[in-house]
């Protein structure tokens, strides 16, 4: 009778509860069991380093670079999913190789590690995507997005040491270039929101009041009123 009552979680919520899981993993395999794990990030320009393009998400230096990195991610991939379930999982997947591929490409001869990146991406696009779409639901949450993580944009020059600024400034690129490519099939499903405005010479219940917002008659004409 109890599990009747319980309701099956939504779509939406399954692959960011399954990947924001194994990140929260991957760091108890890192600080308990294996701490040699944070080698595997992103090393610019070497061989080596290219597993990190992928693994590097799934590693972060301490507690609070896990929790800010994967709230993050939770809002960002949850609004993703629900607006835009049929290409969600192309755009993580594209946003994680393309923004770990421009990191390795151009960043510091450090070992980049985080999920940063990804949500740089997922921001972006978000915000990007809701702006260009002219749809109202679309700018709302564009606007949300604006308003909590507009402050990231400063993370994305080199203003604060061991910041990952070329992660943050690549995943906002690599969010910009996925949004001019998603645009097209985004305005297809959601369409702009025209305002259709009433012709008054055709509507007949704005023709029963005179340009002076009187009340009158379909019969009446201008000589049946008296002028106060």
């Amino acid at each position: 009778m109890l599990m009747s009552k319980i309701k099956p979680l939504p779509s939406y919520l399954f692959f960011p509860l399954f990947m924001g899981s194994l990140v929260v993993l991957a760091y108890i395999l890192q600080k308990e069991i294996w701490p040699q794990i944070i080698d595997w990030g992103i090393k610019p320009r070497k061989a080596e380093g290219l597993p990190g393009i992928f693994l590097g998400n799934f590693i972060h230096q301490d507690l609070m670079h896990l929790f800010n990195n994967v709230l993050a991610f939770m809002f960002a991939s949850v609004s993703l999913y629900y607006f835009h379930r049929k290409w969600a999982w192309k755009i993580i997947l594209q946003g994680i190789f393309i923004t770990g591929l421009l990191t390795w490409i151009t960043a510091r001869p450090e070992i980049h590690i985080g999920m940063s990146g990804l949500n740089y991406v997922l921001i972006s696009f978000m915000i990007i995507t809701g702006i260009l779409s002219k749809n109202k639901s679309l700018r709302a949450v564009s606007l949300s997005f604006i308003f909590m993580y507009g402050g990231l944009f400063w993370l994305m020059f080199p203003l604060i040491k061991h910041i990952s600024w070329e992660s943050h400034l690549s995943g906002f690129l690599t969010g910009l270039l996925l949004s001019y490519i998603y645009i097209p099939y985004i305005k297809e499903k959601y369409p702009e929101e025209n305002y259709e405005f009433i012709d008054q010479e055709e509507d007949e219940f704005i023709l029963c009041f005179d340009e002076h917002g009187n009340f009158i008659e379909n019969n009446s004409t201008e000589e049946d009123f008296v002028k106060n």
